[in-house]
């Protein structure tokens, strides 16, 4: 077993830092307490792929996957890493209730299409409160139409529904 873990925590310093993140956001972002972050940037932490896991996905969720080869290869392969045993599920509870709260970053592209269909979801609730007005007023009525447009053009441009399937069989939903 290997004791000197300053490696990986070097490297979790080294990409927090490039990332223009503190350990509060980090931690925010991961849902990792602030005293583990800093327990593992100082190497006073042997860490689980878990743990390098939730730290990745709070750095860069595009580049997850990358980031936690790299962990892993920095704490010296799978195994040198603490045993998981049921920490996966207790990450991932703590990362929906993240990810519900809006703490945990979603990939960028998913994170765009689902504000495009709130914005199209937006444009759509306005053009419906101005469904009374409209079949008196042609300025209205033409406001409406725009609005309409505005919220195809926004569904085109976000593609279908998305689906987010949770843990515990929740499901966020975006789109029609």
């Amino acid at each position: 077993m290997r004791n000197d873990h300053r490696p990986v925590g070097a490297l979790v310093r080294r990409l927090r830092l490039a990332a223009g993140l503190s350990m509060t956001d980090l931690g925010r972002r991961s849902t990792i307490p602030v005293a583990t972050i800093s327990r593992l940037e100082v190497g006073q932490l042997r860490p689980r792929r878990s743990l390098l896991s939730a730290i990745a996905l709070g750095i860069d969720p595009d580049t997850q996957s990358e980031h936690v080869a790299e962990l892993v290869a920095a704490a010296g392969g799978d195994a040198a890493l603490a045993a998981d045993g049921r920490w996966p599920d207790y990450r991932r509870r703590r990362i929906t209730e993240g990810i519900l709260r809006g703490d945990v970053p979603l990939p960028s592209k998913l994170a765009r299409r689902i504000q495009l269909h709130q914005a199209a979801d937006a444009a759509q609730r306005a053009a419906d409160s101005l469904m009374p007005r409209a079949l008196d007023d042609a300025e209205t009525l033409h406001e409406m139409t725009m609005l309409l447009r505005e919220a195809t053009r926004l569904r085109e441009l976000a593609g279908g529904t998305v689906e987010l399937h949770l843990p515990g069989g929740r499901v966020l939903r975006a789109g029609q």
